[in-house]
């Protein structure tokens, strides 16, 4: 901590202005803080690990990962299993997982332990809750009026995506639940040449990264069993449900303790107050410095139990939107209705699931 400023705090009582100076010591920017990011996942079938290790950098810099060296060791029921590359996720089957490294997938405890910048850091221990019933996925459209860029109104269409979802597992325990949502979607090329031997084709696009878009329900603020008609997205209707728009949720189930940092994370993006608040970077993590326990470690490692639903919206489910390319073709060549491939994360590769 540094005193960087002087910040002249105006009190404004009635007419008599500002009554004080104050030197307010603001916290800075520690460049190259040490991060630390990862989680175990179990889908049905499989773990996931992943873990990043990385360093903070001046908001000034151009915004690119700054990975550090490091040996990444994921500890189960307290004994050292598999080593994991930075940034690189590796899979590995569960019964396979749990006949090579003991123990089983209802009562595994996992660690992650670091090694870096010549010191060692290890998380709190992890265990992975049992998923409740998997929900299901709706969807509505809804109008309102909003301000253009020349503040005039103008009437803006959206699709929301719901889900409906139990928030008690088998074992009668009440979970906190995190939904990540992505999508794909259809976009067809065409006919802008006379060319007899020309054909159109479809690209499928990758529209929003993973983890970017996340909803949160706290065990703690649902009354009942489930929860219902819970909004967990909501995007512009327009061009891209032309032709189909794939979504895809992940459905995480987490510990208390993982489901309070995601809570700070969300709170930090919608943050308002004054400069007397906490710093929205200052989350609580559950991984230490093993020998320098005063160390402030930026990052959290958690474990969760992951389902998958989708749900396929078509042209027909909200009133056949206008696409995004013209129909008579008038277009230049680079345009990406001439080659869809042109368009970032597209592919002509039809899902799996795209049905």
């Amino acid at each position: 901590m540094r005193k960087v400023r002087n910040v002249l705090i105006c009190l404004v009582l009635v007419s008599q202005g500002c009554i004080d100076t104050l030197d307010i010591e603001l916290p800075i920017e520690d460049q190259n803080r040490l991060v630390v990011e990862g989680f175990v996942e179990r889908g049905k079938d499989v773990y996931v690990f992943f873990v990043t290790v990385s360093g903070t950098q001046a908001t000034s810099e151009t915004p690119l990962r700054n990975l550090q060296e490091a040996q990444i060791e994921i500890i189960v029921d307290g004994s050292p299993s598999i080593t994991l590359v930075n940034a690189e996720p590796r899979s590995m089957g569960i019964d396979e997982f749990h006949q090579s490294y003991g123990g089983d997938a209802e009562t595994a405890v996992f660690r992650l332990r670091v090694q870096a910048r010549g010191q060692t850091y290890e998380s709190q221990d992890q265990s992975i809750i049992e998923s409740p019933p998997v929900g299901s996925l709706s969807m509505t459209t809804t109008t309102r009026s909003e301000l253009n860029s020349v503040e005039n109104i103008v009437e803006n269409s959206f699709v929301e995506l719901r889900i409906d979802a139990p928030v008690l597992n088998d074992q009668n325990q009440r979970v906190s639940m995190r939904w990540d949502v992505s999508a794909v979607y259809e976009y067809a090329e065409v006919a802008w040449t006379d060319n007899p031997f020309f054909q159109t084709k479809s690209c499928y696009v990758d529209d929003r990264p993973r983890n970017s878009n996340f909803s949160l329900v706290l065990a703690s603020e649902v009354r009942g069993e489930e929860v219902r008609g819970l909004m967990i997205d909501e995007i512009n209707l327009g061009g891209k449900f032309n032709r189909g728009y794939y979504y895809t949720v992940l459905q995480r189930t987490l510990t208390d303790q993982a489901a309070d940092y995601w809570n700070q994370i969300a709170l930090s993006g919608t943050r308002e107050g004054s400069i007397f608040d906490v710093p929205a970077g200052r989350l609580a993590s559950n991984i230490n410095n093993i020998s320098q326990p005063d160390e402030s470690v930026l990052g959290y490692f958690y474990g969760s139990a992951v389902d998958t639903l989708r749900l396929l919206v078509r042209a027909a489910d909200v009133n056949y939107p206008r696409g995004p390319c013209p129909l008579d073709g008038a277009i230049d060549e680079t345009n990406p209705c001439c080659d869809c491939l042109r368009l970032q994360n597209s592919t002509t590769e039809r899902p799996h699931y795209w049905r």
